[in-house]
């Protein structure tokens, strides 16, 4: 009985020592719990849609992979050819003057004014 009582009392002392050490652990628990009652509806509603836009983005993601090596080797073309655009442009607005699209609003009889009246 005594062996009996002494393995009692050692076990006590341990759930003495481990029991406001459990207390410790279960607080971080009852504060995440009604966070995760939050976020797995949450989750049940997004995985679908998760599973819907993975394959569009690996789509999306190999047109930019195939898309990215013509960008980098028409980019510095482009970067050439631009100040070259930006220099001639006036040149060629001389060289080949674009006549007016619409006349004149003056020139409108819809206005009810016209040139010379």
């Amino acid at each position: 009985m005594l062996v009996t009582f002494s393995v009692m009392l050692v076990a006590l002392l341990v759930m003495l020592v481990t029991f406001p050490v459990m207390l410790v652990a279960l607080l971080p628990a009852l504060v995440t719990f009604p966070v995760m009652l939050v976020t797995f509806p949450v989750m049940l509603v997004t995985f679908p849609v998760m599973l819907v836009t993975f394959p569009v983005m690996l789509v999306a993601f190999s047109v930019i992979l195939v898309t990215l090596p013509v960008i980098l080797v028409t980019l510095p073309v482009m970067l050439v050819a631009f100040p070259v655009v930006l220099m001639t442009f006036p040149a060629v607005l001389v060289a080949f003057p674009v006549p007016p699209v619409l006349p004149a609003l003056w020139d409108l009889p819809c206005l009810g004014v016209q040139r010379g009246v």
